[in-house]
């Protein structure tokens, strides 16, 4: 059973699960909730920063959609000098698709992404880390994500390289429109960067298909990239949960 704790102010209400603080930010006219997880040394030096997408998934089986992904226990499994703090917003559930997608799709709509990501870095981000009194190590924030989410964090880090070094593109929804595949000709140069692509092979025929060809893109113009295909897994939060703990492991060794 975890132990929670909560506090409550005016404009938020934060509750403590373990190392999980769920709080929220004011976002257009009521507010979203916000998920950090804060390793137990967060407040004697500066840590990397690992911004999540559907935050509802990750720390918590009651409020996912088909199982958490354990992050905050992977994270805590890794030596305290491997251990970042992660910044996760939750989805906006009808407005999921809208705020997630970069472009528009003829049938579903969408394309309000940069709205979202404008959100995200000038308002969610410094909110919390000032709230909470963070230290960020500002060279080593990355983002991650899967299927939308996945897309979203591959446009965010093209948007902007230098704020997001590394991506975590899980199961990527590149399908959603034509558009994401030309997301890479904006840009020169991403020798500084990594990208970090996963799917399974049991995820449809175009899912593999989709994602080489961006990987390829990407790779011209000069990121470091992983891909891993992993046998057998289809497209839900199982295959995610794996995901995440490989995709960790890389960034944090890297940095």
């Amino acid at each position: 059973m975890k132990f929670i704790f909560v506090l409550c102010f005016i404009y938020s209400h934060i509750a403590f699960a373990q190392q999980v603080i769920i709080d929220s930010v004011q976002y257009n006219d009521g507010y979203r909730k916000v998920r950090l997880y804060v390793p137990e040394h967060y407040k004697t030096k500066q840590l990397p920063l690992l911004i999540m997408l559907d935050a509802q998934n990750l720390f918590d089986a009651q409020t996912s959609y088909a199982g958490e992904w354990y992050v905050d226990e992977s994270i805590a499994s890794f030596p305290e000098s491997k251990q970042a703090i992660v910044i996760a917003v939750d989805h906006g559930n009808e407005l999921r698709m809208e705020e997630l997608t970069p472009f528009k799709n003829t049938k579903y709509g969408g394309g309000k992404a940069e709205t979202f990501l404008s959100w995200i870095i000038n308002n969610a981000i410094p909110t919390t880390v000032s709230r909470h009194k963070l230290q960020i190590n500002i060279s080593q924030v990355a983002i991650a994500g899967s299927s939308l989410g996945g897309l979203f964090s591959y446009y965010a880090a093209i948007q902007h390289p230098d704020y997001f070094q590394t991506a975590g593109v899980f199961s990527p929804s590149f399908w959603w429109s034509e558009e994401s595949f030309g997301l890479i000709e904006v840009q020169k140069d991403l020798n500084h960067q990594h990208y970090f692509f996963a799917a399974g092979t049991k995820e449809g025929d175009d899912m593999l298909v989709d994602m080489k060809r961006v990987h390829d893109l990407t790779l011209k113009k000069g990121a470091t990239v992983t891909y891993l295909e992993e046998k057998g897994a289809e497209h839900n939060e199982k295959q995610w949960r794996s995901t995440f703990l490989a995709f960790y492991h890389v960034w944090i060794n890297q940095l």
